[in-house]
């Protein structure tokens, strides 16, 4: 190992992170399916946005059911993989997104097949 230790940040916030993803504004995006969250911080760890209501599992359009994998876009549409409870994409426009408050977005929801993962060139952002 080398290198130095610079910082960390999140001690107490994560349930189960999943998944870690950063776009191209430098924005640190998580998945916590212990949580039922997506949560966009800072590179510093300032939280900026929540998507899914803590602690509340479910499959409506404000809430994930154990979300695992998150992908922004360069345009700044997201891409959330409501995978292990829903099986379903969950598809927020940055338009929409802006607006964002629980019980009042219409995210595209697209259902998955069971056990189904996010192709690569959606999870880099890349298309």
């Amino acid at each position: 190992r080398e290198g130095t230790y610079l910082a960390g940040w999140g001690t107490g916030l994560f349930k189960n992170p999943h998944f870690i993803r950063v776009d191209p504004q430098g924005h640190v995006w998580t998945a916590d399916y212990g949580n039922h969250t997506v949560r966009k911080f800072t590179a510093d760890g300032d939280l900026l946005l929540t998507l899914g209501v803590p602690g509340e599992a479910g499959d409506d359009e404000s809430h994930f059911n154990r979300p695992t994998d998150i992908a922004v876009t360069t345009a700044g549409d997201i891409f959330v993989t409501d995978g292990y409870g829903n099986n379903r994409i969950v598809h927020f426009a940055a338009p929409c997104l802006a607006a964002f408050q629980p019980h009042s977005a219409s995210p595209s929801i697209t259902a998955l097949p069971a056990k189904s993962s996010m192709p690569s060139e959606l999870s880099t952002g890349t298309w």
